[in-house]
């Protein structure tokens, strides 16, 4: 029987992990990787609204003139990633049957949706480039770990090779564009922006357990087995030492801007436990 302990896998990519006998002997696994891994690539849409804005100099920020041509380019790559994550997502759907909301709207854009609605007005559009910079210094370590995941495709596997290989570039330019962009913010917004900072790396990396729910019931398994394979695959407290480890870069490059200068966004962040404890 594995154990809770052996799962070391809780971000968005992975596929859901068990020791319950009868769902090793079902094409859930594969199902639901096919489907998290979808999920995943079609976050390109969210970066390509943030590149244009940059490209276009709409997005209200100064940046040099190199960054805004790189953002063209990095639009392109987004928008390439994007058409192939559509097809891929359609594929799956054929294949597998799949009919289910989060196959259609992954969890991290509702929760995206939530933050920024809860949010001033004046502050949603940096609330959603803050976003774009979280997932795209997030995504690469997530997009290699499930290019290695064994039983994908082939047609899979390339895709997220490929969108691995340009993600490399796009994370060391938004980390830069994050230095460039924290000064020109008054110290208020700082504060009010950064202080979510922690909701939404969460909201990235965070598995959607109620929708992995909603998926194995409709498999046939009792709630009680539900709870058990989501107990045993996504303990909270690998959640949480997963997400301090794959935001591990992210969260540097806000305390290099100094946002964590501010009380409340360092609480925020402490609360998170997304700083690594050093021992006295």
């Amino acid at each position: 029987m594995q154990t809770a302990r052996a799962v070391r896998q809780p971000d968005l990519v992975s596929p859901v992990a068990t020791s319950t006998e009868a769902l090793q002997t079902t094409s859930i696994p594969r199902r639901l990787r096919g489907a998290r891994i979808v999920a995943v690539l079609i976050a390109a849409a969210l970066v390509l609204v943030a590149a244009l804005a940059l490209a276009n100099d709409s997005s209200g920020l100064e940046v040099p003139e190199w960054m805004r041509l790189d953002a063209y380019k990095i639009y392109c790559d987004e928008a390439y990633h994007a058409f192939v994550a559509a097809d891929l997502a359609a594929e799956v759907a054929r294949r597998e049957g799949l009919d289910t909301p989060w196959a259609m709207t992954p969890y991290f854009i509702r929760r995206l949706a939530e933050i920024v609605d809860d949010a001033d007005s004046e502050l949603g559009p940096l609330v959603e480039m803050l976003f774009v910079v979280c997932s795209e210094t997030l995504i690469s370590s997530t997009l290699s770990q499930a290019a290695d995941a064994p039983g994908l495709s082939s047609v899979v596997r390339q895709a997220l090779d490929d969108h691995a290989h340009d993600e490399r570039r796009h994370h060391a330019y938004f980390a830069e564009f994050l230095k460039r962009m924290w000064p020109q913010l008054t110290p208020s917004a700082q504060r009010r922006a950064g202080v979510l900072v922690p909701e939404l790396i969460d909201a990235f990396l965070r598995p959607d357990l109620d929708d992995c729910r909603e998926e194995l019931c409709g498999h046939g398994f009792t709630r009680d087995e539900v709870e058990q394979i989501l107990a045993e695959s996504y303990p909270e407290e690998v959640i949480r030492a997963d997400r301090q480890h794959i935001a591990r870069h992210t969260v540097r490059y806000f305390e290099d801007v100094g946002a964590l200068e501010h009380g409340d966004v360092a609480d925020a962040f402490d609360a998170a436990e997304l700083r690594a404890r050093v021992a006295v």
